[in-house]
């Protein structure tokens, strides 16, 4: 598959605590589960957008969408990306298939993540977005309808609370 995987692992986890891609499920931190599930699905050049180092800058956090703004117009030419959130630990090949098949691009309509861009291309003649999405709308990218078989699967977790939900709901699994 010629498509870049970029997992976003950059959120300032104030509801969890803890920085959520060291958070475990069913035993394994979120940031591996992602790192597994892209290997899994044979896509070989991953990047993780996180936390820039200087936390004390006037910008220390920009939000999911102005990171993926910049890392995509930094890019030396247009890619095919599939983008996950670190804290959407039950993601699967198979809930992320219907993204993929999609030609031009795609988000589910109601989550802006993950989502598929084919040939990202972003320059900074435009200002640049603040909310994720306003990203979209810059890739042009369709809503596709998520099938209702996975729900689960789509959900962030963000609390101690909903992580605990969330195991109790799902059965561990070896796999992403």
């Amino acid at each position: 598959m010629n498509i870049t995987g970029i997992i976003l692992s950059g959120g300032q986890s104030r509801r969890m605590g803890i920085d959520k891609a060291h958070v475990c499920f069913h035993g394994t931190p979120m940031l591996h589960r992602a790192e597994k599930l892209l290997a899994k699905m044979a896509i070989p050049d991953v990047v993780i957008l996180g936390q820039p180092v200087d936390k004390t800058a006037a910008d220390a956090y920009p939000g999911p969408a102005r990171a993926l703004y910049d890392w995509i117009v930094s890019q030396a030419k247009p890619l095919d990306i599939l983008v996950i959130p670190v804290d959407m630990p039950g993601l699967t090949p198979e809930v992320l298939q219907p993204l993929l098949a999609h030609e031009g691009g795609a988000f589910f309509r109601d989550k802006f993540l993950p989502f598929v861009a084919r040939g990202a291309a972003l320059n900074r003649s435009k200002a640049a977005p603040t909310r994720m999405h306003e990203l979209l709308a810059m890739l042009r990218l369709a809503a596709v309808d998520a099938p209702s078989d996975h729900r689960l699967a789509l959900c962030n977790v963000n609390t101690p609370a909903a992580l605990r939900q969330l195991e109790a709901a799902t059965k561990p699994t070896t796999s992403a």
